[in-house]
């Protein structure tokens, strides 16, 4: 066998890539909207695109589309084509009771040829195990029609090509065959703690995070000691400096209950309430932003308050902080309104703008584009009283008796005394 090493090769974090990438965007005024399907893309009749969605029509001038598997479903509306299939791969996770010998100081990324397929590994990093997989070559499929069931043909490869190259990825029991799972979904962002301000925010939505996670990717049928390992790998190095900082005992450490603890009471322990509330009473809808992503924020920022009365809370800061003044009106017409009346009457507003303004914007193209009958000629006030008259230099104007260029009359917009007519001045009537 022959190997290459390169020294300075590594691995790039896609979750935390794309996660500092929706920051930057959101910094710099950009609205995101999850779980948002584009339906078709068209062009408007003032020139602009169009983007149709569930949650409403956005209107743009450029669209980048990075839709992936699905990017010919996208375009396809405008009559684009991409020559680019759709392959199903199988990503496997090897877990072993020997974690710390497969992190990024001690297992490199690798590439392995054989005649028929190439196999690729990445250490442990923010997920449960070794990664291991063949590199492309899968069943061509398309993004709404892959299943999540894996390949055993390639399966058994991997299986055998880890018995044979790396023996210590086995069970924690010590049995001959090996413990895999097939995932297919991203690890939970690192819990970050630099910002004050934020920190009970970022563990709840960690927290969140970390049990789905467990849950989908089978990590709680996993031995005490690998789920901690997964845990502190997912953390990220603030948190882990933190728990350094503690002087925990080893009990503590070993457990992902305690844990998960120890980390809840430091980062809402820091939280303040007071601050939390002034940036829910001053949260308002923003241009373009739905009834339910505004909604959503609310409760996000609401759960950090601790508000007695939640929905009450959301329900008033709707009403006051909603852009559509046409639904306010009508939330303040309804005597015994709650939660869910509010929100369906600003759907409702929000869906009939919607369909409004396509409907205009068809019309007003229509009569643009087809009518037959010629612009109607502009005038300008007190042209109709009396034609202008051609002057010249030695002719006094019959508008206001003087003399001046053409078309510079300070009497064209004065209102005669005499006959309350505009252009022109009593006298020289």
């Amino acid at each position: 066998m022959q190997a290459l090493y390169q020294k300075d090769g590594g691995l790039v974090d896609a979750a935390a890539g794309n996660s500092l990438h929706v920051q930057l965007a959101q910094g710099r005024g950009a609205k995101v909207i999850d779980n948002c399907p584009v339906n078709r893309l068209a062009r408007a009749s003032t020139g602009h695109l169009e983007v149709s969605t569930p949650k409403g029509i956005f209107t743009c001038r450029k669209i980048i589309v990075t839709a992936g598997a699905w990017i010919n479903h996208v375009i396809s509306s405008i009559g684009c084509h991409v020559p680019v299939y759709v392959t199903q791969e199988n990503v496997t996770y090897f877990g072993s009771p020997h974690v710390k010998e497969f992190t990024r100081d001690k297992f490199p990324v690798f590439f392995y040829h054989d005649p028929r397929r190439v196999v690729y590994g990445l250490p442990v990093h923010g997920i449960t195990g070794t990664k291991m997989g063949v590199d492309g070559g899968g069943p061509v499929t398309t993004g709404d029609t892959r299943t999540w069931t894996p390949d055993p043909v390639r399966l058994q490869y991997i299986t055998h090509f880890c018995e044979k190259f790396l023996p210590k990825v086995e069970m924690a029991t010590g049995a001959s065959s090996l413990r895999h799972f097939t995932a297919n979904m991203p690890p939970p962002s690192k819990l970050e703690l630099t910002d004050r301000v934020s920190i009970k925010r970022n563990w709840l939505r960690f927290q969140r995070q970390w049990n789905n996670y467990a849950i989908a990717s089978r990590l709680t049928i996993e031995p005490e000691q690998f789920q901690v390992a997964v845990l502190l790998t997912c953390i990220g190095d603030d948190a882990n400096d933190v728990l350094d900082g503690m002087r925990l005992q080893d009990t503590e450490r070993d457990s992902v209950l305690k844990l998960t603890t120890i980390l809840a009471e430091y980062c809402i322990g820091k939280a303040n309430e007071t601050f939390e509330s002034y940036q829910f009473h001053k949260r308002n809808q923003t241009e373009g932003e739905t009834i339910d992503n505004y909604v959503t924020n609310l409760r996000q920022i609401a759960k950090l308050c601790n508000f007695k009365e939640e929905d009450r809370m959301i329900r008033d800061r709707i009403v006051i902080g909603i852009i559509n003044d046409k639904a306010r009106e009508k939330l303040l017409e309804e005597k015994d309104l709650d939660l869910q009346k509010c929100l369906n009457i600003c759907r409702a507003g929000e869906t009939a703008q919607s369909q409004i303004k396509e409907m205009t914007s068809s019309s007003v193209h229509q009569i643009g584009q087809g009518s037959k009958y010629p612009k109607k000629k502009s005038f300008k006030p007190g042209s109709f009283h009396k034609p202008n008259p051609v002057q010249t230099p030695s002719t006094p104007c019959q508008r206001c008796g003087r003399h001046h260029k053409k078309n510079e009359c300070p009497a064209f917009h004065e209102k005669c005394r005499k006959c309350k007519k505009v252009g022109h001045y009593k006298k020289n009537v």
